[in-house]
């Protein structure tokens, strides 16, 4: 039984895959993400394609590299856009609770220590990261950001890469369903994944019949408002919720119309 679930393993690795990550603000999607890498392997710079992610550059810079390998010029200017990045951000409450931790990275920084400075600043990356994604997300760049994805997607595809993970909120089938074809016709396997945090499997029930189930879908989208970290308001997750499609098959995807 062993061999043959090992030798099942290595067919699952060698496959090339698509996962269409799909969930609402603050469900776990990008923590899914992670374990999905964990599992198949890859990096969130060349596997993991979410238009999210263009709105913070200086975080992506900071979870894909490689600090020790940096060089001291690059190293030094990361360190300055983290710098830059902070003091101009607006959004003062995960400033004001992060600020220690801040500190050590920039006294690090100001004494010449740049890759110490970078392992701190890692400690507190997913709060840079929320922070960056406030400051430079706007609706007017949003339909740039969705192509400029789906152009690095089709590269990653054309090169063989494996697994890809589409980590958008993905609500409906239509919006996935570039990606999916493009890939389908390369070859690959496309799987539809949502999170697998249990405040989500609590709650995605209740989608399959959103009118009876109003009352408690409101509630969860009042928790997902304080729970989500890019600050995504409760009008906006309600409008997401109100297009949510339950249990969207791979065939629904493949068969729907594109963005």
């Amino acid at each position: 039984m062993k061999k043959f679930s090992t030798y099942m393993e290595t067919q699952e690795m060698n496959k090339k895959i698509v996962f269409i990550m799909r969930g609402l603000p603050g469900t776990g999607k990008s923590y899914t993400t992670r374990e999905l890498l964990q599992q198949y392997g890859g990096n969130a710079e060349g596997h993991v394609f979410s238009t999210d992610s263009l709105f913070h550059p200086i975080a992506n810079k900071l979870k894909s590299k490689n600090i020790d390998s940096l060089s001291l010029d690059d190293a030094w200017q990361l360190c300055e856009e983290i710098k830059e990045m902070w003091y101009g951000a607006k959004w003062s409450r995960p400033k004001a609770d992060n600020q220690d931790i801040f500190l050590q990275f920039k006294e690090l920084s100001d004494k010449n220590k740049y890759h110490e400075a970078l392992h701190i600043a890692q400690q507190m990356v997913d709060v840079l990261e929320s922070v960056e994604y406030r400051t430079n997300w706007h609706g007017s760049k949003l339909r740039k950001a969705h192509g400029d994805n789906l152009t690095r997607f089709k590269l990653a595809v054309d090169q063989g890469v494996t697994p890809l993970i589409v980590d958008n909120t993905n609500t409906t089938a239509g919006e996935p369903a570039a990606y999916a074809r493009y890939a389908k016709e390369a070859g690959y396997e496309i799987r539809v994944q949502e999170p697998t945090s249990p405040h989500w499997k609590a709650h995605r029930e209740l989608f399959g019949d959103k009118y009876v189930n109003r009352q408690k879908l409101d509630d969860f989208a009042q928790y997902l408002t304080d729970k989500n970290t890019h600050g995504v308001p409760l009008d906006s997750i309600k409008k997401m919720m109100a297009r949510w499609q339950h249990n969207l098959k791979t065939k629904d995807i493949l068969d729907a119309g594109g963005r």
